[in-house]
Formats: structure tokens, sequence, C-alpha cells
């Protein structure tokens, strides 16, 4: 079991590594009582507060879902989903050959598998886009869409 932890640790690091930073920003509209000869705009950070109910989890605590939009034409699914094709393929050598094992693969907690060398954001301190993400390109990839 170790070395097929360690041998999976590294590319779902890498699948979580492909998804990037999920901080983004957006041009907040100027404000004034008065017109003003010159206007400036402030970065303020889009804030995630996950909805109680956007998860859908099994009965063995595995994320299958995150009810959150993704852009399956967007750069980073592409990308994501190349990168969950190969974890795909190696976690079916190791017996992960439905889309729920492979997701508990992902999902597993580094810090709980002795012998891990596994880099990267633990799976509960990923954002739910992010999240959405994997598992939308862990789906599309088991299901040859990639």
């Amino acid at each position: 079991m170790k070395r097929t932890m360690l041998a999976l640790a590294v590319p779902a690091a890498l699948l979580l590594a492909a998804c990037g930073d999920s901080s983004e920003s957006v041009a907040a509209e100027p404000t004034t009582s008065t017109p003003a000869a010159t206007t400036t705009t402030a970065s303020v950070p889009i804030a995630q507060v996950p909805a109680a109910n956007i998860y859908e989890v099994t009965e063995a605590g595995v994320t299958t879902a995150v009810n959150v939009p993704v852009d399956k034409g967007s750069p980073e699914f592409v990308e994501a989903c190349r990168s969950a094709h190969e974890f795909s393929a190696s976690a079916a050598m190791f017996g992960a050959t439905t889309v729920e094992k492979q997701l508990a693969l992902l999902q597993v907690d580094a810090s709980e598998v002795e012998d891990a060398t596994a880099t990267g954001t633990p799976w509960k301190d990923t954002a739910p886009d992010k999240q959405a993400l994997l598992v939308a390109a862990i789906t599309a990839a088991a299901n040859g869409e990639c």
C-alpha cells in the first residue's frame, strides 16, 4: 500500500498543481458624489464562501461532485484534463479503475500516509472552484472526453 500511495502521490500533486491559484481580482467601480477629472480602480479579491450544499459526498467520504460552474473550454480545464488523463492511467495500474476510486486517491491527506512525498495543497484546503475543476477533469478523463 505504501508503494501504491507513493506512486500515486506524485501524479496527484501534479494534478492539483495544474489547477493553479484560485484568487481572482475584479475592478471596483469608483464612487464619487461629484464629477472628477480622473478616476481610479482598485483590485478587490473575490471571496469564495462555499455553500453548505455544494458538495456531493459518498458514504465513504469521497467528494464526487462540487456544484460550482466549470468552464470546460478554458485553458485551465484543458490542462487539468490532460493531467487527469495521465493520473487516471497511473491510478488504473493500481486498481483504481472507477472515477470514485480515483477521486478517493486524489483526496487522500498526505499527512495520513506513511512515506508520502506529495506536495501541494491538500484537498480539504483546495478552493471549491478548483475542487470542481478536478472532479470534472477526472470524470472527463475517465469518460474519454479529454
